[in-house]
């Protein structure tokens, strides 16, 4: 692996503010990790502060080809969708989107995977997003995940870890890289650190106040 882990984060870390949903800003990390090739972004360079490169609020997030993200305004604006190749919506919280902003709604899969839904787990959405993803990229298809409160951002690092197998300080480092700030609730953060233990054994961030930090 590019990233050396350093263990797996205590549980009391991982759930000292596990109830807390309100999304707080992520502080940069200091180096960037290496990304794999086929993953780095141009621009991005391993040796250098993390800079966000921000993008036009009103024009999705490329974070891979086949993966954007943006806010409801993104995706109700047709000429977006269609001029941009979106072919699947995911919308990443309880707000309810409009369809009929689209002049062709059927041509547009639609699926709500509610992250800050406190009656659903977020196991259940992540695998329901992460489903979603993943047969749209196989279909040729391009995905928008949107939000306006951030939740996408961490939904978006739970399929870079999942599929592309980036750890969570690469995940984070990428998205952090396309947006201009980065929004995560403590009991996602916690989440995230959860998630990655299980998939790769051990983590490559911490809690500290209930925020993810490098180790």
């Amino acid at each position: 692996a590019e990233h050396t882990m350093q263990g797996i984060a205590p549980a009391a870390s991982r759930s000292e503010a596990s109830s807390d949903t309100t999304p707080r800003e992520i502080k940069l990390i200091q180096k960037r990790p290496k990304l794999p090739g086929s993953l780095r972004p141009d621009g991005y360079d391993e040796g250098s502060p993390a800079m966000p490169h921000a993008g036009h609020p009103d024009i999705p997030i490329e974070i891979l080809p086949f993966l954007m993200l943006g806010t409801f305004k993104t995706a109700s604006d047709h000429g977006i969708i269609t001029g941009m190749g979106i072919s699947s919506l995911l919308n990443c919280c309880q707000q309810e989107y409009d369809s009929r902003a689209l002049s062709d709604p059927a041509s547009v899969q639609y699926l709500q995977c509610a992250f800050d839904d406190q009656d659903t787990s977020l196991s259940l959405q992540r695998q329901k997003a992460m489903d979603l993803i993943s047969s749209t990229r196989q279909q040729g298809g391009r995905v928008l995940m949107f939000c306006e409160r951030d939740w996408h951002g961490a939904a978006c690092m739970m399929y870079l870890m999942w599929e592309c197998r980036l750890t969570l300080l690469q995940s984070l480092s990428l998205v952090q890289y396309k947006m201009s700030s980065l929004k995560i609730s403590p009991k996602l953060c916690a989440y995230l650190l959860q998630y990655e233990a299980i998939l790769h054994g051990s983590n490559s961030m911490r809690l500290s106040a209930g925020l993810l930090v490098e180790l």
